[in-house]
């Protein structure tokens, strides 16, 4: 638990292995293995989840209450 209303820094790190790394305020938070295919960004979803439960296409849903105060995507 954080203070209300105070920053959280996110980080996640797509190493060259194929392993995603996640810490929360510099707190490892865990890490998960991904497939071998090649990572394609086409589109970016923040604040969100893409998915559906039933047939037929993923589309955005699950908005964040909150706010985000800057993303930073390099490499």
């Amino acid at each position: 638990p954080e203070p209300f209303g105070s920053f959280q820094l996110i980080s996640l790190v797509f190493q060259k292995n194929g392993e995603l790394q996640c810490t929360i305020n510099g707190q490892w938070q865990g890490s998960r293995k991904t497939t071998d295919a090649p990572l394609q960004l086409h589109e970016i979803l923040v604040g969100a989840r893409s998915y559906r439960n039933e047939p037929g296409p993923p589309y955005p849903r699950g908005f964040l209450d909150g706010d985000i105060a800057e993303l930073l995507l390099y490499d």
